[in-house]
């Protein structure tokens, strides 16, 4: 991080847990949105097909951020088992 003091550190990492979090927000709600649409409108094997892609997608995207950030594959990371 090369942070010359702790408020600057605290800074940081305030920035980037706000940002990791606003990201996750705005899919979940895409998410949410395209799921009730999809059975709204009364096409339910579509919204069921949906769902099971996108579900494949965020486990995708959950182990791509865990390679990265915790050198895994969101099996197996900092002793503890992920799911």
């Amino acid at each position: 991080m090369l942070a010359t003091d702790v408020t600057t550190a605290k800074g940081v990492i305030k920035t980037m847990t706000t940002n990791s979090l606003g990201i996750l927000g705005a899919r979940a709600n895409a998410e949410c949105l395209e799921d009730r649409l999809g059975i709204m409108l009364g096409d339910g094997k579509t919204a069921f097909d949906r769902t099971k892609r996108v579900d494949a997608t965020n486990r995708e995207a959950y182990e791509e951020y865990s390679r990265h950030y915790f050198s895994g594959d969101g099996g197996h990371a900092g002793g503890r088992w992920r799911t």
